[in-house]
């Protein structure tokens, strides 16, 4: 009910239009709305509310026959196919009813436009009711760093030219930016229990997984301005136990699974953007808050923007009290953090350099050609002479470097590896080093192998023309004379007690059995970096009387793989 129209008033109007139409009634409505200062279809409204309708529905239906329920759906199902994510369902029932007819799944002109419509109303699914979100379940973190969620954005109307963002309010507004020209391409982080959060500007053509993982770094590194540490007002820093992220190629690429999953962290591909609306939001806010400064004054460069975004942030998370726990974002994410085993800080101790050389896809097999060449990722490679044609090889890349990929020695681990370069072929695919034939086709240089095999059969021809070799009549006199046991004489070989191996999960299990109590979050990490797939009674030992002793949350450790 408006609050400038009272109930008696209207059920006076009702009373008094009873009996009349036309415009007649027209006139008294139009009366009673100007009286009274509101608008004809909230009057309608309110009307309606009380039980008096003004014209009944120009839709209500009609039907000729009896219409199976089954058939209607299938009608349904037709006008369902033309959904459009941002207009919903785009077809009339005119069409969809016109398709069935046509069809032969009902009879033509047995169920009119108006009817069909109706039972959609019935059933609460008419194309606007359709378009309605579907109910939001709020979810529940346990603390900060359980749960971060990412999202990129493009920094609307802003692109970069010679390495400096420049403002062009033509760009995506009345067209999109042209292929392969950098973007300025904005990410933010946010801690789901918290509300703190981190944003990191990167310059790409595009939602890259190199543009990703940088964006990921400086958000769980610890910041700083200017070199110097912001710590203190700012604590905000580590890697979550979950990484909520939307369905991006760069979120579902390989080398991010395998990346987040060496820094133990879960990634939690979500299917909407509802299911993260708190980053979602988040770069709305930040667009007006922070980028509506930006044509008053303009970064000369990307790292200046990034300092500006980061001293935005450390006000705005050490003041802006969060709505849903009524506290500044960066004292609560402080309070809380290391109180629960899913909360403890686990932070990133390496340069960005250093991250770089372990963000390496996962061990690819390629096999060497004849030409002691590989294929990779639609790229051919020429592998050093020590891999020989027929051989496996485990191909790695990282986001940062390619095409450039690094080849070892397959299933070996801790083989040194190689770094190679694509060959450049010609338009005939042919390599533009390989020597063209009748012009300058010289034999290629012999391997090592070759030059080995070369020496071995020219040394051994030599060597046996030379040489009286003893090759038979000798063997017998080189075996020591053995004791033989007189009758009785039990006789038994000397065994050494072997040392017995437990696998891993059985090593935790003796561990907990031992220590008598369930392990917290740290004591499992500490397992996790010390035993191997085979542990040693000693090494058990050895982890249960540290364990006793004490073991707290650790900093992650990170292998230096070679640098690209």
């Amino acid at each position: 009910m408006s609050a400038k129209v009272s109930t008696e008033a209207v059920r006076e109007l009702a009373a008094r239009m009873d009996g009349t139409s036309g415009r007649t009634r027209a006139a008294i409505k139009r009366d009673f709305s100007s009286a009274y200062g509101c608008s004809a279809s909230t009057l309608s409204r309110v009307l309606t509310d009380i039980g008096v309708r003004s014209h009944a529905r120009a839709d209500a239906g009609t039907r000729r026959k009896e219409v199976d329920e089954e058939v209607l759906r299938q009608i349904a199902a037709i006008q369902r196919s033309s959904l459009s994510l941002r207009k919903g369902v785009v077809m009339p029932a005119e069409d969809a009813l016109n398709i069935a007819e046509d069809s032969g799944l009902v009879e033509r002109g047995l169920v009119a436009p108006e009817y069909y419509n109706a039972w959609l109303r019935d059933h609460e699914a008419s194309r606007r009711e359709q378009m309605n979100p579907a109910p939001h379940t709020e979810l529940r973190s346990l603390g900060p760093n359980h749960v971060h969620q990412v999202d990129f954005s493009v920094a609307v109307n802003w692109k970069v030219f010679q390495g400096r963002p420049e403002y062009e309010h033509l760009i995506y507004k009345n067209k999109l930016p042209t292929t392969g020209v950098p973007r300025l391409l904005r990410l933010i982080l946010v801690d789901h229990a918290t509300g703190c959060f981190a944003v990191h500007y990167t310059c790409s053509t595009g939602e890259t997984v190199a543009a990703l993982l940088e964006g990921l770094y400086f958000a769980w590194a610890e910041k700083s301005i200017g070199g110097e540490s912001v710590k203190a007002a700012y604590p905000f820093r580590g890697v979550p136990q979950i990484l909520m992220a939307d369905r991006g190629s760069a979120n579902q690429a390989g080398v991010t699974q395998a990346v987040v999953e060496r820094l133990g962290v879960q990634l939690n591909i979500c299917e909407g953007a509802r299911s993260k609306g708190t980053v979602e939001v988040s770069h709305r806010w930040w667009e007006e808050h922070f980028e509506s400064r930006l044509r008053l004054k303009r970064p000369e460069n990307v790292e200046q923007l990034n300092e500006w975004a980061t001293d935005f942030a450390v006000r705005l998370c050490a003041l802006k009290v969060h709505s849903r726990h009524g506290a500044a974002r960066s004292s609560m994410w402080a309070w809380h953090i290391n109180r629960r085993p899913e909360t403890q800080l686990r932070e990133l101790r390496c340069s960005f350099e250093q991250f770089k050389a372990i963000a390496l896809s996962e061990p690819a097999k390629a096999l060497v050609h004849g030409n002691r060449v590989v294929k990779f990722r639609a790229q051919k490679y020429r592998v050093p002479e020590q891999f020989l044609p027929g051989e496996y090889v485990a191909v790695q890349y990282s986001p940062f470097a390619f095409p450039q990929i690094l080849v070892r020695a397959a299933d070996v681990p801790t083989a040194p590896a190689f770094l190679c370069e694509p060959v450049l072929l010609d338009e005939f695919g042919f390599a533009t080093t390989a020597p063209i034939i009748g012009q300058q086709y010289r034999a290629q240089k012999k391997t090592g192998t070759a030059r080995f095999v070369d020496e071995a059969d020219r040394t051994a021809k030599e060597f046996v023309e030379a040489q009286e070799l003893k090759v038979f009549g000798h063997h017998r006199h080189a075996i020591d004379p053995v004791d033989v046991p007189t009758a009785g004489t039990e006789v038994l070989p000397a065994t050494e007690a072997a040392e017995t191996f437990r696998t891993k999960v059985q090593a935790r299990q003796e561990v907990i059995e031992r220590v008598g109590r369930q392990l917290s979050q740290a004591e499992k990490d500490f397992l996790n970096t010390t035993f191997g797939e085979q542990v040693s009674d000693a090494e058990i030992a050895s982890a249960v009387s540290e364990i006793l002793t004490g073991v707290t949350a650790r900093v992650l450790s990170f292998p230096i793989g070679a640098a690209l």
